[in-house]
């Protein structure tokens, strides 16, 4: 049972550290590339005078578009692996973290939708150049504490990662030699352990 928890765990972050991944390089490429400034002028986002709704936020060319499959799909995942591998003690400060970062990433996504890209890219009315600049100001200084949420998030899904399958289920960390185990071996079973020559874990 605690195997097919492991397992679950395993592919769960897999599927969790894609959608970090894509999380952070497309937040990123959005600050290099500097996309809130081209898109705050762009006139197929922001139609004067025509008020918000979900097909405007949904239109070709909005940021919406590019994190509305990965997030929900991330969150799963994130719930998944917490749940299932929630019974390694010495695992729950890195699981908490990731489950921790991506919730604070997507409710700061939130706040950075509604508050900042509804007034950029969206506005029924024209920004003043000051307010603009303030707005995207604003947008970079959140964005870089979403950029670090995605990649604690990655890594600590990665430091999961690596210690699933290096130690049967109910062996103390502290009883083993410290070493970072490497992907093959959080890939063997428990069969494949003892065929090591080691009975706690592989050498």
């Amino acid at each position: 049972m605690r195997d097919r928890k492991a397992r679950i765990a395993d592919a769960s972050l897999t599927v969790a550290q894609l959608g970090y991944a894509h999380w952070f390089f497309g937040n990123l490429y959005e600050a290099v590339a500097k996309i809130p400034e081209r898109l705050a002028g762009a006139p197929d986002l922001a139609v004067q005078g025509e008020p918000v709704s979900l097909s405007s936020v949904l239109r070709p060319g909005s940021p919406v578009r590019y994190h509305l499959a990965g997030a929900p799909i991330t969150v799963v995942a994130t719930v998944s692996a917490v749940t299932a591998g929630w019974n390694r003690p010495s695992d729950r400060l890195w699981l908490a973290m990731s489950a921790a970062c991506t919730l604070s990433g997507g409710l700061l996504t939130g706040y950075v939708v509604r508050e900042i890209n509804l007034k950029l890219f969206f506005t029924a009315r024209p920004l003043a150049v000051a307010e603009q600049e303030e707005l995207l100001r604003r947008w970079h200084r959140l964005n870089r504490i979403r950029l670090v949420a995605a990649g604690v998030a990655w890594l600590a899904a990665e430091r999961v990662r690596s210690s699933v399958g290096c130690y049967p289920p109910g062996t103390a960390r502290s009883a083993v030699p410290a070493y970072r185990c490497t992907r093959a071996q959080t890939m063997v079973t428990r069969a494949s352990l003892r065929a090591c020559g080691a009975p706690k874990t592989c050498a």
